[in-house]
């Protein structure tokens, strides 16, 4: 703020004493009768005709001059006001990270639990065997796409992160729940086989449910593989425009310059 009000002055001086010059010039020239015939009396023409100016001039220059300390001040305050806006940015990275770090380790497990079950140390998609899911093994990781999802949806009520990233999560959040039903199904018929509070119908039901279930598994774990891998690197980034947003803030303060 200060070299831009500093060159302003300095231009608007340009051009008062432009106009000055001018001025002087047009008036010595001019041929009325009367005209001055040595410097003197051309100086005390000058200074009775354009006196307004002159006063002018020498108020701005008294005000640019008595305006230093103001800049001074202001520069200081901007500069703090940058160190402030610093902290807060730095803060919300260091949230984003954690967050990101948290998300992708819980997913990546998952996904990777998910993948040795069904296709083995091969990884071989042919291999894959439907029936030989375990029930017991797909509550287990229910329990753990559940924890994952109530995580997520923290992090959406906290607000803490770019629309970007939360509308990424939400779409991460929609794959955890697919998975969840998913497993859920395939469970089901070791969970409530013989409950007495189901129906005939309902109990009948368990078992087509748990075979389709097992047949969608891959396409459940696959897209929430993507979705995470899609929040990670819109994450990225978010978190790179921000090391950006710091390292300007950085540079304007050890240059002793605002934005």
């Amino acid at each position: 703020m200060k070299n831009n009000s500093t060159l302003a002055v300095i231009a608007a001086a340009l051009v008062f004493s432009s106009i000055l010059l001018i001025a002087a010039g047009a008036m010595s020239n001019a041929s009325a009768q009367g005209a001055c015939k040595d410097l003197v009396c051309h100086a005390y023409r000058f200074v009775r005709d354009f006196q307004t100016f002159i006063a002018a001039g020498l108020a701005m220059g008294a005000a640019w001059y008595a305006g230093k300390p103001v800049w001074l001040q202001l520069q200081n305050m901007y500069a703090q006001h940058d160190i402030m806006a610093r902290d807060v940015i730095a803060t919300r990275l260091a949230g984003i990270e954690r967050r990101l770090e948290t998300t992708n380790e819980k997913a990546t497990s998952i996904c990777n639990n998910v993948w040795r079950t069904i296709y083995g140390n091969m990884w071989d998609e042919e291999s894959y065997d439907p029936d030989s899911i375990n029930p017991l093994w797909a509550d287990d990781v229910e329990r753990d796409v559940r924890d994952l999802c109530r995580t997520l949806e923290e992090y959406q009520h906290s607000k803490s992160d770019t629309a970007l990233i939360e509308a990424n999560r939400d779409i991460l959040i929609d794959s955890c729940e697919k998975l969840i039903d998913c497993l859920s199904s395939i469970s089901a018929p070791a969970r409530y086989g013989g409950d007495p509070f189901l129906t005939e119908e309902q109990e009948s039901g368990l078992e087509p449910a748990a075979a389709q279930a097992r047949i969608d598994l891959p396409e459940r774990a696959d897209s929430l593989e993507k979705a995470n891998r899609l929040l990670t690197a819109s994450t990225e980034r978010e978190m790179t425009k921000i090391k950006l947003r710091i390292r300007t803030i950085d540079d304007s303060v050890l240059a002793g310059n605002d934005l």
